[in-house]
């Protein structure tokens, strides 16, 4: 019992009572009739957070949680965001920084919106009446809630489980990177398993976002081993005739925290790899989405370009959702990006309409599930599916334009 309580203090201290920012947005647009769709659904979110909570319990948290808004934390921020910004967009766009000032005022006062997503969505592009067409990070979480309400616990476990996962999606069909073993929390490791000839890519079971993800990198030509990703940068290559328990210590201090899957090293698909110099696997996130007619439908993409090995932090390039072509970066989002890439001309992504086509496949499995995150790559094999997500991000899907599902 006492644990429990624990569990419930910490997620309170740490969701609500340390939050620097609301759970969701709460606009003077609410109070206003014949709204749009979009600023009804940030309504629905407000209104239908914390449903596994009393009622009286939810008027305690947004007491608390907008009062320290208003009072506290929506000054202090409007006024770090505006002296590190302004000053940047006024001499890159013209808009003076007394009227940046008063754009972030009513953003955070008017709207709740932490005041940082004016520049990073570009909100000065837009009218004050269309900044609501965007959907926050601050408010994700209630969000998908209330878009899938019933998601069915099958829909659940297989969304968190990357084994049963790749099972299911197999038995159907479905291209999927294939297996080696998995360890479960805590199981031994030892170094026949992992020195073998071969490199492979080692990630959580349960992870998301590419945390806790590893690469061992087979060397043929030295015969040696590399292991790159998370946290791992100082043990530097292994040679074979030396002792390898420090790579063998570090993996087995990852299992011991969470279960890890093995699965086989693949390689970038030779146009990808021609255009961005990047060992590492690229891979596509894609949305997909019931319409208003309940049928499924993509409804954005990006490509994810690790960042110096480092899996867990990508650079995003916006897809053309039809054609599948690379949308160039706006100026201010991205000269170095463009020159790193050499991205002189639109690229097509090799099979398009394939990539499209898994990921509805997919989702078919799972209409419980209003919206789905998709993460497939593109390989030398052929495209791979690899994992589904239901709390996915939304920031990279919105740089260009707001993503507004019907």
């Amino acid at each position: 019992m006492k644990s429990r309580w624990q569990q419930i203090f910490r997620q309170v201290y740490l969701r609500i009572l340390t939050r620097q920012v609301p759970h969701a947005i709460l606009s003077w647009r609410y109070f206003i009739p014949n709204q749009s769709m979009m600023v009804n659904r940030h309504k629905r979110v407000l209104f239908n957070a914390w449903t596994k909570l009393p009622r009286s319990v939810w008027w305690l948290i947004a007491l608390y949680s907008y009062s320290v808004w208003y009072l506290f934390n929506s000054w202090r921020q409007i006024a770090r965001v505006w002296k590190n910004r302004s000053l940047e967009l006024y001499h890159h766009n013209g808009i003076s920084r007394v009227k940046q000032l008063m754009h972030l005022t009513v953003l955070a006062i008017g709207h709740t919106i932490p005041p940082h997503f004016y520049y990073l969505y570009r909100l000065y592009d837009y009218k004050e009446n269309q900044w609501l067409d965007f959907i926050y990070t601050h408010e994700l979480p209630h969000w998908h809630q209330m878009m899938s309400p019933n998601i069915s616990m099958r829909s659940q476990h297989l969304m968190s489980d990357k084994v049963d996962f790749a099972h299911a999606m197999t038995a159907v069909g479905l291209p999927l990177i294939t297996t080696l073993y998995a360890r479960s929390k805590g199981e031994k490791i030892t170094e026949q398993q992992l020195f073998n000839q071969k490199s492979m890519f080692l990630k959580p079971i349960h992870g998301s976002q590419k945390k806790g993800a590893l690469a061992l990198i087979y060397r043929a030509q030295s015969d040696c081993y590399d292991l790159t990703g998370d946290g791992a940068e100082h043990l530097g290559n292994v040679d074979s005739n030396n002792h390898r328990s420090g790579i063998v210590n570090f993996i087995q201090q990852k299992i011991n925290q969470e279960a890890y899957l093995f699965q086989p090293l693949l390689k970038n698909d030779t146009e990808l790899s021609t255009i961005f110099s990047c060992k590492e696997l690229i891979t596509v996130r894609l949305i997909t989405a019931l319409n208003n007619e309940n049928t499924l439908q993509a409804i954005s993409a990006v490509l994810e370009i690790p960042n110096d090995g480092r899996y867990n932090q990508v650079h995003n390039l916006a897809i053309e959702i039809t054609a599948g072509r690379l949308i160039k970066p706006s100026d201010d989002f991205d000269t170095e990006l463009l020159a790193k890439y050499r991205l002189g001309s639109e690229l097509k992504i090799p099979n398009w309409q394939h990539v499209v086509d898994i990921s509805i496949n997919a989702h078919k499995s799972f209409l419980d599930i209003y919206a789905i995150g998709w993460d497939l790559t593109i390989t030398a094999a052929g495209i791979k599916l690899i994992e589904g997500n239901i709390n996915w991000g939304i920031v990279a899907h919105q740089v260009n334009t707001p993503l507004i599902i019907k």
